[in-house]
């Protein structure tokens, strides 16, 4: 951890130095409790660093996939979680550190209609990549947005050129739903 007169900051995994429990020009850092109301907290987070750096334009997919994200954390693992967002080149990151080593499980015959189990669904059709790594006491889930929608055609389209149900994202129907690093 790197001290300076303007407040504790790291290097994380989101490529750059974060400021722990604000928003900084790189990045922000959030210690949550797994209780009921860290999703809304998370999305206050998110709301806060996407007006601040100028990302309005990703509030609704932002604040759905670290609801996901979160919500997991506090049903699945029950620890002790760390929210991560950052800059990272084109994208925005969101990342959410637990302490349970257990991987993220995506339901693939999962019923729409029924209850529960569609989180990572959300999360995979909502970010243009999304992933998890083990770490050294857990995992981290992380998802990214691109910051400027691709346009193709006057489509809005995903990093593989497929036609994407949220702008900027990427379809997933034939692409692997996570991977096992970080990138």
């Amino acid at each position: 951890m790197h001290h300076s007169g303007d407040g504790d900051t790291t290097d994380g995994p989101t490529g750059g130095r974060v400021h722990r429990g604000r928003a900084g020009a790189s990045g922000v850092v959030e210690d949550l409790l797994p209780v009921a109301f860290a999703g809304r907290h998370a999305r206050n987070v998110v709301t806060e660093s996407c007006l601040r750096w100028g990302l309005a334009h990703l509030l609704a997919p932002a604040t759905l996939i670290v609801t996901e994200l979160v919500s997991n954390v506090v049903m699945h693992a029950h620890t002790m979680m760390t929210l991560e967002i950052g800059l990272r080149g084109r994208f925005l990151r969101l990342a959410v550190h637990d302490g349970c080593a257990s991987p993220p499980v995506l339901h693939p015959d999962r019923d729409p209609a029924g209850p529960g189990g569609l989180g990572l669904h959300l999360v995979a059709s909502s970010s243009a990549d999304w992933g998890y790594a083990r770490t050294g006491g857990g995992k981290v889930v992380w998802a990214d947005l691109p910051l400027e929608e691709l346009q193709r055609g006057g489509a809005t389209v995903g990093c593989h050129g497929l036609p994407s149900p949220v702008p900027g994202a990427r379809s997933r129907t034939a692409t692997p739903m996570y991977r096992s690093e970080m990138p």
